[in-house]
């Protein structure tokens, strides 16, 4: 999360009345440079922290949105207390970033106005369902105004993303682009008081035991040999050591090319597996679609003897196609097992993979034995979602695994949502919205 940065200018001035008149101007002209040299350091770091910010500030939102659509649906007391605690918390954080931007007066107080409400709103609510409270229908309506606040508001932040993505100067930009209607803002949700935070579960262990690194050490020669195996000999065109690092395991480190892409790479000393490989290049255009890309991401896999994996969901970005997989056991489905494959839009190429979830969490599970069935576990779905499919599936759930029923589910707006169950309680476990767009589905 982005602090506030202060930036502070650099002025000396000279006082001494008896330097010559040619050395007074050499002096003004010099110190004229270093503060030309100082004030364009200055630019450059300001716009990178606008460039941040706006970018931390939308996806901070996006949660906040996110997670207010869960409150509507969500079933379980428990689970509605975590979403009012993460509204809080991403709102303290979109306003940090939000209010570093040049925004004009009203378009910033209308914007934080609405921020501010949502995080009191959240910590209000919170409050009173751990003393034992209820939510109300005044409650609800609240939600869905705030809702459609932020909705504006997020609006007016893809706009400003879309155009700097499009290459448009920041100094061009105008920053008063959040069209936020305040006036609704001031019924259900201004009555509580003021009080002045790429597919689900994608890193979501936090362990450093690394369960699928079996064996002994391997040389710095045979992990370069593994990565060429690995990748493909007949793709790779260069590979060079680079060293070694210990985080977030013991590994042998280096840069590799295939054609006129570079990547960096890592191999663990232990087991002899890719932990990673890291896309160090732009990708220039894009000449496969979606499917071609998860079938050699599929293929991929296979020839690296993964096992049986399933398709979890895939987003396109700057001509790369980013696919998370997740292992299988017994058809269900292993979230904390993920593995990302990265594919080059222009040529198919695997460019990219991202293997630490799969090693750190990847063993046979004895399961739970599953004791609510099916028709009982979609009973326990809120009634305002209209149920689409459902099958096993083992989440993360803080420090330990759950066994759970997915239920994909969507609500009368056409907004999708993944319902995780307890096979064992029946109670629910996490609700994960679906951000689908012409790129791929997002979780949040």
């Amino acid at each position: 999360m982005l602090g506030e940065r202060e930036l502070h200018g650099i002025a000396r001035r000279s006082t001494a009345m008896t330097v010559a008149l040619a050395v007074l101007t050499l002096a003004f002209g010099v110190t004229a440079g270093v503060r030309t040299a100082q004030a364009n350091q200055l630019s450059i770091q300001l716009n990178a922290g606008y460039v941040r910010a706006i970018y931390e500030g939308a996806e901070l939102m996006r949660g906040v949105e996110s997670n207010l659509r869960k409150l509507t649906v969500s079933a379980s007391g428990a689970q509605l207390q975590e979403y009012l605690n993460e509204i809080s918390r991403q709102a303290q954080g979109a306003e940090n970033a939000i209010t570093t931007l040049p925004f004009s007066g009203e378009t910033m107080q209308a914007t934080t106005k609405v921020i501010n409400q949502t995080g009191d709103f959240a910590a209000s609510l919170s409050d009173r369902l751990a003393r034992g409270g209820a939510v109300t229908e005044a409650d609800i309506r609240g939600v869905d105004t705030l809702i459609a606040a932020t909705v504006s508001i997020n609006a007016g932040m893809n706009r400003m993303i879309g155009r700097l993505e499009s290459g448009e100067a920041l100094s061009a930009m105008s920053f008063d682009v959040l069209p936020v209607e305040t006036e609704s803002t001031n019924n259900e949700a201004g009555a509580y008081p003021t009080l002045i935070y790429d597919g689900p579960f994608s890193d979501a262990s936090e362990t450093t035991h690394f369960k699928a690194l079996t064996g002994g050490e391997v040389t710095a020669e045979q992990a370069q040999q593994i990565l060429i195996d690995y990748m493909g000999a007949d793709q790779i065109t260069e590979v060079r050591p680079e060293g070694e690092s210990e985080i977030p395991v013991a590994a042998y480190e280096f840069s590799l090319r295939t054609g006129d892409v570079r990547m960096s790479a890592a191999v663990t000393r232990q087991g002899g597996r890719v932990l990673y490989v890291l896309l160090a290049s732009q990708i220039p255009q894009t000449n496969l679609d979606a499917a071609q890309c998860v079938r050699n991401a599929e293929e991929f896999l296979a020839r690296n003897d993964y096992g049986e994996m399933a398709v979890s969901f895939f987003y396109r970005y700057q001509n790369v196609m980013t696919v998370n997989f997740a292992a299988v056991q017994d058809g269900v489905l292993l979230y904390p097992d993920l593995v990302k494959v990265q594919v080059s839009m222009a040529d198919g190429r695997i460019v990219g993979v991202e293997s630490a979830n799969y090693l750190k969490n990847h063993t046979p599970r004895t399961l739970a034995e599953v004791q609510v069935t099916e028709e009982e576990a979609l009973s326990r779905v809120s009634s305002s979602l209209t149920v689409e499919n459902i099958r096993l599936a083992l989440i993360p759930l803080n420090t330990r695994e759950k066994l759970t029923y997915e239920v994909a589910a969507k609500d009368a707006y056409d907004n999708q949502y993944l319902v995780y169950i307890d096979v064992v309680t029946g109670q629910e476990q996490k609700i994960y919205q679906m951000i689908t767009d012409d790129n791929g589905t997002l979780a949040w």
